[in-house]
């Protein structure tokens, strides 16, 4: 795999973004076709794969004075959203944002209908208004519009790529992540690196100072005060304050902005404690960010494998690299985690994320000792295998193809309380 291939991915899959993703996309998808419309919106109606709705459902929007939900999100976008802020959309509403919303859905209907057999990322959204509609169609990506319409004509066209084993995300391996981590990092993704550093940090600060969510963070760090509990900690924290309506933006990895934290936060408390030099830490940050697309892409960036098992794996991983751990010491100390935690289940964005982090990158730190001394799962152990791609994509099956049915269920008992 060529190194601009692996640059054009870590560029397109390490964005900005503000609040969860998943009500970002409805926002933006929102606000997309309402500057199409050019009308007074008076109706949406939304079609929306499962995992869209899982993880729309219960989180927080930011600064929508405590405004939850799908159809908040999708109301806040249309009146308020500014398309050109992609995933940051909820970045510049204004202060009367919540009041407009809250008065629009008290007059205007908002339909929603599951997309029967589109259980990744898909939003099919229509806005009506006194003489026009418009249409869009969000799928694949947070931010991909395939179609744009406006009274039944398609302004815009961007088909996706039906060759899935094309998928450029689909070729990564371990060797030629090592090797691109290892050679001349572009400018360009040293700097959103940088960013990830100083974004993610910043939100993991303002979890830290309580009133998010379950304040996972904070009691995770007063059971622990060294580097692995602060390192376990910081990250819960950052997820206790995106999943609780903070307004601080994130830098995401393969479209969830608690996979960017997962994976980065730990690592800068380590390089903190052992006073690793920064090109040393921009090096591991970029491994952390590669293994965890490694893991997940082919899942698809929405699935019931929990995604903080395959940031933390990558988390852990990559402290190991960073000092001074062979390549096999960082596979075995991710298959020691993948082994142990691949089974943790998604039912949606919500508070609890920052548990589940706490829970990942705990199992994460006992696999990294255990690999340190030279203690691992072996081929023939569940679906370990010799071949370490082998292995991953045994993990990728599971989540995609495995965890299936488990996810069409989670939906079923989330929809069934409404």
């Amino acid at each position: 795999m060529k190194k601009e291939e692996i640059s054009a991915i870590l560029l397109e899959e390490l964005k900005l973004a503000m609040g969860c993703t998943e009500p970002a996309a409805l926002a933006l998808a929102a606000a997309r076709a309402a500057g199409v419309l050019d009308d007074d919106v008076i109706k949406i109606h939304a079609k929306l794969s499962a995992n869209i709705i899982k993880n729309a459902k219960a989180v927080t929007i930011p600064n929508s004075d405590g405004m939850k939900g799908i159809k908040a999100a999708l109301v806040l976008g249309a009146l308020e959203g500014d398309a050109s802020h992609g995933l940051a959309v909820f970045s510049h509403l204004s202060p009367d944002a919540s009041k407009r919303a809250r008065e629009w859905l008290e007059t205007y209907p908002v339909e929603l209908e599951v997309l029967p057999g589109e259980e990744n990322l898909k939003i099919d959204l229509t806005l009506s208004g006194k003489d026009h509609t418009a249409r869009v169609i969000l799928e694949r990506d947070h931010d991909h519009f395939s179609e744009v319409w406006r009274d039944h004509v398609c302004l815009e066209s961007h088909p996706l790529e039906k060759d899935a084993d094309r998928n450029p995300r689909k070729q990564l391996t371990l060797e030629n992540i090592f090797d691109y981590v290892e050679g001349d990092i572009p400018e360009e993704v040293i700097r959103i690196l940088k960013d990830q550093i100083h974004y993610n940090t910043a939100i993991s600060q303002e979890g830290f100072k309580g009133g998010y969510g379950l304040d996972a963070g904070l009691t995770r760090r007063a059971l622990d005060t060294g580097v692995r509990g602060r390192a376990v900690s910081a990250a819960a924290a950052g997820s206790d304050a995106r999943m609780g309506g903070s307004a601080l933006p994130v830098v995401i990895n393969f479209g969830s902005g608690n996979q960017g934290i997962t994976l980065s936060v730990p690592i800068l408390e380590y390089a903190k404690e052992n006073n690793v030099e920064e090109e040393k830490v921009l090096r591991s940050l970029c491994l952390s960010n590669l293994l965890s697309l490694r893991v997940k892409s082919g899942m698809g960036k929405l699935s019931a494998f929990c995604g903080a098992v395959s940031a933390a794996t990558a988390a852990v991983a990559s402290i190991s690299y960073m000092l001074g751990g062979t390549r096999e010491e960082v596979y075995h100390t991710m298959i020691n985690t993948l082994g142990n935690t691949g089974g943790i289940v998604c039912d949606g964005a919500k508070g609890s994320c920052a548990i589940k982090i706490v829970s990942a990158l705990d199992s994460a730190f006992l696999a990294y000792e255990l690999a340190q001394k030279g203690k691992h799962l072996t081929p023939g152990e569940g679906i370990i295998r010799e071949d370490w791609e082998k292995t991953l994509d045994h993990y990728a099956r599971l989540g995609m193809e495995g965890m299936h049915e488990t996810d069409a269920v989670i939906l079923q008992m989330m929809l069934d309380e409404e």
